[in-house]
């Protein structure tokens, strides 16, 4: 009996440690999985040369806040629709890190798309 018994025990003991290992590969393949995707789905940080030009190009009007419904254009920005709006906050931002930073030599607008903007804000 203490034979069988001390079987019992070392098979139980084997299944519980074969499934400890299935449940890590499990995780292991979860995880690879999840870091392709993020990888795939990640934006690439583009490469700024040592001498570069800033390029703005602004869309519709300069606006302080963005009109409607925050949702609604998540979607139409997702289907590639555009609201024509531009946030001044923005370009102030991006004007503001290019003066800093030392790789931006120049700073080009272009304007064909622009709807314009009140006096406040294109003197800011």
């Amino acid at each position: 009996m203490s034979g069988s018994n001390a079987l019992i025990r070392f098979g139980r003991t084997l299944l519980t440690w074969v499934d400890r290992l299935r449940k890590f590969l499990h995780l292991a393949l979860l995880l690879l999985v999840f870091l392709i995707l993020f990888a795939a789905i990640a934006p690439s940080r583009p490469v700024v040369p040592a001498a570069a030009a800033l390029h703005l190009n602004p869309v519709g009007v300069l606006v302080d806040e963005l009109s409607g419904d925050p949702i609604e254009r998540a979607l139409a920005r997702a289907q590639g629709a555009s609201f024509g709006e531009t946030l001044l906050s923005d370009l102030i931002d991006a004007v503001r890190i290019a003066a800093s930073d030392n790789r931006i030599k120049a700073l080009v607008l272009d304007l064909d798309r622009f709807g314009g903007a009140g006096l406040s804000k294109l003197q800011e």
